[in-house]
């Protein structure tokens, strides 16, 4: 009663099992109050292939959150540590041993138009705190959500329309494609690859191929 499941999740590849986890948070301001002391008691994981979920109590709980307040609200943590970067997406995950961390995108604006790209993720320990900055070449490999799926799908969209050029994006249109609807996740080799086809931009032809990205390293085939 003291806890609610955030709505918040992320699928990832953990000690090679393909599990979904979220934490749990603060179920209301008078309960924040009376269990701020412990922080939030655990997380939840959920196996994608068999449904099993289990609550993962910890010995030390999560006091920066979401749901916390005044200078224990993960936001505001983050604005006071890194006063000058821009944040990008934020996920829950775990690392091999099991303990919780938040990924949190640091997010720079490049190109004509301005287009977003991601620099590089915050690493914070809810526990106490503390956190590091990494750039995006250098992230540790149990993490897997550095770039986010509506990015890729963004990115993958405007290679497939200006690969031959602005012009024949218009008019003659040669070669161009474009994602199909709707994606997926797949696990391979310790990382979170996103899964969608490739289609005709004219919508002439059903799926012509598809392409898996690397969610950690942006590698994508």
């Amino acid at each position: 009663s003291q806890f609610y499941v955030s709505d918040l999740y992320t699928q990832i590849n953990y000690n090679d099992l393909i599990v979904r986890v979220t934490p749990l948070e603060y179920a209301s301001l008078i309960k924040y109050f009376t269990n701020r002391n412990d922080g939030v008691a655990g997380y939840i994981t959920v196996n994608s292939v068999n449904g099993e979920a289990s609550l993962v109590r910890l010995d030390k709980g999560m006091k920066y959150m979401p749901s916390s307040l005044f200078f224990e609200d993960l936001n505001r943590k983050l604005r006071l540590s890194y006063p000058f970067e821009i944040f990008g997406e934020t996920s829950f995950e775990i690392d091999e041993d099991g303990n919780p961390y938040w990924i949190v995108q640091t997010i720079k604006y490049t190109g004509v138009g301005l287009k977003k790209e991601v620099s590089g993720v915050i690493v914070l320990d809810p526990t106490d705190g503390s956190s590091i900055k990494y750039d995006a070449t250098e992230v540790p490999t149990w993490i897997d959500h550095v770039y986010s799926a509506d990015l890729i799908i963004e990115q993958v969209n405007d290679w497939g329309k200006y690969k031959n050029g602005y012009f024949n994006s218009i008019f003659s249109q040669k070669e161009v494609v474009m994602t199909t609807d709707g994606y997926n996740y797949i696990a391979m080799d310790d990382d979170i690859y996103l899964y969608t086809g490739i289609t005709s931009v004219s919508s002439d032809e059903s799926n012509i191929g598809f392409v898996l990205t690397n969610l950690r390293t942006k590698e994508t085939k």
